[in-house]
């Protein structure tokens, strides 16, 4: 059985389990906002509107597995989301991969489902982002971070977004944006992700 997620009155996202169809971001039935193409949606979600979420390959994998042990908490965080979660281009093969790899191609179609109907909007990758990821690589080469993740925080950085969706928070945590300020890591900073941390 794989878990479908389907819109229910339009307040939130249900969860069934269907022998049809795929988990994760790519059974995603509603459509998003494009943040980058309409000028009312906020990226961090000032002046009430749907806030834009930036998201990895750890994050969209575990999406996708039902196995994974971050698997819950990532499709509840995706759940709740209002605004547009943003792929950026630059992580597109190493996505791709891990699920055709250790999922098979229904995971591999199931993510372009979610982009062709809207639930995941790609962002290109800019000559100022690959100018911006030359710097992240030097300044963490500690960290070790490799394109992916540079990517992520430099599509962040661009478009003025400060949340991200993944499980990796060694890294995402030890990162700035470049005005200096810490990334909101979802589904790890969500409330409920730090009242049980207690």
């Amino acid at each position: 059985m794989l878990l479908r997620i389907t819109r229910d009155d339009g307040k939130g996202l249900q969860f069934r389990e269907s022998a049809n169809s795929t988990a994760g971001a790519g059974a995603v039935r509603r459509k998003r906002r494009n943040c980058c193409s309409k000028p009312h949606v906020r990226a961090n979600g000032d002046g009430g509107h749907p806030v834009a979420l930036i998201a990895d390959s750890g994050a969209l994998y575990a999406l996708y597995d039902r196995a994974d042990a971050h698997h819950p908490a990532v499709n509840e965080a995706v759940a709740e989301e209002t605004g547009p979660i943003i792929l950026p281009s630059a992580i597109l093969a190493e996505i791709d991969y891990l699920l055709r790899v250790r999922l098979g191609l229904a995971a591999e179609l199931a993510l372009l489902k979610g982009i062709a109907t809207g639930s995941l909007t790609v962002e290109p990758f800019r000559l100022e982002d690959a100018n911006r990821c030359q710097r992240l690589l030097k300044q963490y080469a500690d960290l070790d971070l490799g394109l992916a993740d540079a990517a992520v925080i430099a599509t962040a950085d661009r478009l003025g977004v400060r949340r991200i969706l993944t499980v990796d928070e060694r890294d995402f945590r030890a990162v700035r944006t470049s005005q200096g300020e810490p990334f909101v890591l979802l589904p790890a900073d969500r409330p409920q992700a730090r009242r049980r941390r207690r």
